[in-house]
């Protein structure tokens, strides 16, 4: 799994929306955190500010 993770919802919506079966945007529990699933072949997070990571740390309870 791949995540994309930004403090900006509108911008994890943006990504969330460029994904051929988008999953759930997660928030996290304590932070002004988005997260969302994404492939690799997602282009569009390029030309955010966001950053990509393998997996979620547990502190984001999922």
């Amino acid at each position: 799994m791949i995540f994309y993770i930004t403090n900006n919802k509108n911008e994890a919506l943006d990504v969330q929306a460029h994904e051929d079966n988008p999953k759930p945007l997660i928030k996290h529990p304590i932070y002004n955190m988005w997260a969302v699933e994404i492939t690799e072949n997602n282009k569009y997070v390029k030309n955010k500010k966001g950053r990509i990571y393998n997996k979620l740390s547990h502190d984001w309870g999922v």
